[in-house]
């Protein structure tokens, strides 16, 4: 299957000479399935990490085999970090548990079922499987492309919510944290033990990065 990596510009040579290595990121979460593996996405469009907006970013395109590969959902990895930072470490026991229990492989993600789909592929990728896009290419790409089409999440993240709403809901704030789209709340639903993640505006960004954070 094919999936795509961002990479700095500098890196470009080692990249085509020596493939892209395998690392693991976030080690100190105790997260297995982010152990020795190559960071990807299904589609260019789904970065939320700023990068096809950065020139100092180029994009490769990788041949591998699906077996080697789960879809995780970004944000509750993001949401336990930051929990990590702050010393809350039931939350990062918990929504590691969450990343990992429900990562999916390729074949059965549906476009749209996570806000966040980064793809993690076990071990390194040799360079004969690795393909440099140029930049004309990457600006090209159709960000609209992308759509986030969980149903519940679109009930409140499309209006204006507020603090009594989402205690309304029966949300829990589990973490604020953030990519290139803004400042993000990762919500539970205490009832159906989901997790939903939205963008923080306003006074509502202040009051919950307040809440969250504390006196850090």
């Amino acid at each position: 299957m094919k999936l795509y990596h961002f990479t700095k510009k500098e890196n470009l040579s080692g990249v085509l000479a020596n493939g892209l290595i395998a690392k693991s990121n976030f080690s100190s979460l105790n997260c297995i399935i982010r152990e020795n593996v190559v960071f990807a996405w299904i589609l260019p469009e789904h970065d939320l990490m700023g990068y096809i907006q950065n020139n100092e970013y180029i994009l490769f395109e990788i041949e591998v085999e699906s077996e080697r590969c789960l879809v995780a959902n970004m944000d509750y990895i993001s949401s336990a970090y930051v929990n990590h930072v702050i010393n809350h470490l039931d939350v990062v026991s918990e929504m590691t548990n969450a990343y990992m229990s429900t990562a999916i492989s390729p074949q059965k993600y549906i476009n749209g079922h996570f806000r966040s789909p980064e793809v993690l592929i076990k071990g390194s990728i040799i360079p004969e499987d690795v393909k440099y896009i140029s930049n004309c290419a990457k600006e090209n790409l159709n960000l609209q492309a992308y759509l986030y089409k969980n149903r519940e999440y679109e009930l409140f993240a499309n209006s204006s919510i507020t603090s009594q709403d989402i205690e309304k809901l029966g949300l829990k704030l589990v973490a604020v944290h953030d990519d290139s789209t803004g400042i993000l709340g990762t919500f539970k639903d205490v009832r159906h033990l989901n997790y939903y993640t939205i963008n923080l505006n306003g006074d509502l960004k202040t009051k919950l990065t307040k809440i969250f954070f504390g006196d850090y």
